[in-house]
């Protein structure tokens, strides 16, 4: 068979795989077939009624199916923002690649790689998928395997940038000191972008950094641009890009930001969560209630919604409704309880405010047996709120911003702390 370079990517049809960069890209059967069949066109129209038969063998197909893993093969090659580089709409007709296809023979497919060059690759591509495990043990051994692929091919920019990106990882799971983790992402960063300038995941990781270490969030959003020029790591470019304009207090421009968001990525159940956050924070709290129980009422158990609906309910001084949610989120039986350390830290906190504003009873002090690897500061800032004690809560805000804590950069908009005074 022949195989296909377009892009960065190589289709090899005997393997069936699609390779970006060199390392293995993965895909479903469906959508590996209908990149495959639009590949193979070379650029020419496919009509919807010509994909049917290729990818789905003439069985009974609605529009909304095809639209669902046109998005798909968009997202594995990290087409989703318009104008789409790849995989373009040919309206009322079907779709084309948009970019130019080369056939080539197989031998020909991939260049010539030294041995070094190809136990780098395939170090990174396991350190990928330890990254996406998210667990203390997987991060650590993430980082290892991008040490290991960048001691086999030293101008291979992915790999310090990969492991740049998993030290912030460790910093907002609250798994490392943040400062140490935010100081290794910062160093491993800047070697990426001294091999490739345009490395986009060395940009992202250089966005965190100055957002959650420097408090600057102008430069996060010139990293975010140019890493989103690079149509790579989407999802956590427009995170980050949401929370950034948090950050300056540019409330529209963060539910615009939100909302384009959504419109790439509709699948995603993680946007829709930083919309209410954006909502949460310009103190529209009945907006951001209602995003937040729909998206719940389909995904019952994703903590970080669970817990922002607790914040906002808590806001709304719905100490019913708030004590509830953060007694979920406690109860939660997790197959990861280090990655759900935080999320208990904060319900706790929570449960904290909610018994002191509703029974007056001070139990800030037992968050000081959190069992989290790293101080919550902020969490107890949100305990001593309840108590509505500003001086030790603005004390504990900003040990929190020293520490580089992550929603530390958000406080001055976080309606818990409405009420602090603005000399704390």
């Amino acid at each position: 068979m022949t195989s296909y370079a377009f892009g960065p990517f190589i289709l090899d049809d005997t393997m069936r795989t699609l390779y970006r960069d060199g390392l293995p890209v993965t895909l479903t059967v469906k959508v590996y077939d209908l990149i495959a069949c639009l590949v193979r066109a070379q650029g020419k129209v496919v009509s919807k009624t010509s994909l049917v038969d290729q990818v789905w063998q003439h069985s009974s197909i609605n529009d909304t199916t095809i639209a669902q893993h046109v998005y798909l093969a968009r997202k594995a090659l990290a087409d989703l923002r318009g104008p789409h580089q790849f995989i373009r709409t040919v309206h009322s007709i079907g779709y084309r690649i948009a970019a130019e296809v080369t056939a080539v023979n197989d031998s020909f497919a991939f260049p010539q790689q030294s041995s070094g060059q190809f136990i780098a690759l395939e170090l990174l591509s396991g350190a990928y998928y330890f990254r996406r495990a998210g667990t203390p043990a997987a991060l650590a051994s993430c980082v290892e395997l991008c040490e290991k692929a960048e001691a086999f091919d030293a101008a291979l920019a992915q790999a310090p940038a990969a492991a740049a990106m998993t030290r912030i990882f460790q910093a907002l799971y609250g798994y490392e000191p943040a400062q140490d983790a935010y100081a290794a992402a910062r160093a491993l960063a800047h070697r990426a972008l001294k091999i490739d300038t345009g490395a986009p995941l060395a940009h992202t990781a250089l966005a965190a950094v100055h957002l959650f270490a420097d408090r600057d969030a102008q430069r996060a959003l010139e990293h975010l641009s140019r890493a989103a020029n690079q149509r790579a790591g989407i999802r956590e470019v427009c995170i980050l890009q949401v929370s950034s304009l948090i950050a300056q207090g540019r409330m529209e421009a963060a539910k615009h930001a939100a909302q384009e968001a959504a419109r790439w990525m509709p699948e995603s159940s993680i946007i829709p969560i930083y919309h209410a956050f954006a909502l949460y924070h310009a103190n529209e709290l009945e907006a951001a209630a209602s995003k937040l129980n729909l998206l719940l009422q389909l995904h019952p158990n994703i903590a970080f919604a669970c817990l922002l609906l607790g914040f906002v309910e808590l806001s709304r001084e719905n100490y019913v409704r708030a004590r509830d949610l953060f007694e979920k989120i406690l109860d939660f039986d997790s197959a990861q309880p280090a990655a759900y350390a935080k999320y208990h830290a904060f319900a706790q906190a929570g449960l904290a405010h909610v018994h002191a504003r509703t029974l007056g009873i001070d139990s800030h002090k037992d968050l000081t047996k959190l069992s989290t690897p790293v101080p919550m500061h902020y969490a107890r800032a949100i305990a001593l709120a309840g108590m509505s004690d500003w001086a030790a809560a603005a004390a504990e805000i900003r040990s929190s911003i020293a520490a580089a804590e992550p929603w530390a950069v958000f406080a001055r908009t976080d309606p818990v702390f409405r009420s602090l005074p603005e000399a704390a």
